[in-house]
């Protein structure tokens, strides 16, 4: 069986591994600068309590994967 991504499917992933990380970034964004003094740290721990920004994560790591090896992953 082929895993290889067509070059379109590469496209594709690299943009919504993109997105999602930009996502993530602008809440980490918004949670270190929402309350004054929220250290980085404290604000991943509290974004990591959410299954949202968890799957959001692996998404991200998912796609862009995808994107950059050019296969998609194994069983």
């Amino acid at each position: 069986m082929d895993l290889l991504a067509p070059t379109s499917a590469r496209i594709a992933a690299f943009g919504l591994g993109l997105l999602a990380l930009i996502s993530l970034g602008l809440q980490l964004y918004v949670d270190v600068t929402d309350p004054p003094g929220q250290t980085v740290g404290g604000a991943v721990w509290s974004m990591a309590r959410y299954f949202t920004n968890l799957t959001n994560a692996i998404v991200t790591t998912l796609f862009l994967a995808v994107a950059f090896r050019g296969r998609w992953p194994g069983s």
